[in-house]
């Protein structure tokens, strides 16, 4: 499980991790640049650049019980 921490970080009420969001499929979203810094604060530079390059968004919840171990986002 992975708990963030810190009330300069997008959505400091959601500390834990819940998954990816996939904005291709719903256009025109596109993942925040507060998104992206929490993303890299969180599982580094790597990871946000596949989140930046692949339009994807790190998801955050308040619940711990919905948290979920951290997989990376694919790199299609």
């Amino acid at each position: 499980m992975t708990r963030t921490y810190g009330a300069h970080l997008d959505e400091a009420d959601k500390p834990y991790f819940l998954g990816w969001l996939d904005n291709n499929l719903t256009p025109p979203n596109r993942v925040s640049d507060a998104n992206l810094d929490k993303t890299r604060r969180c599982f580094g530079q790597r990871i946000r650049d596949i989140c930046q390059r692949t339009n994807q968004s790190s998801r955050w919840t308040a619940d711990p019980s919905k948290a979920r171990a951290f997989v990376a986002p694919l790199d299609r």
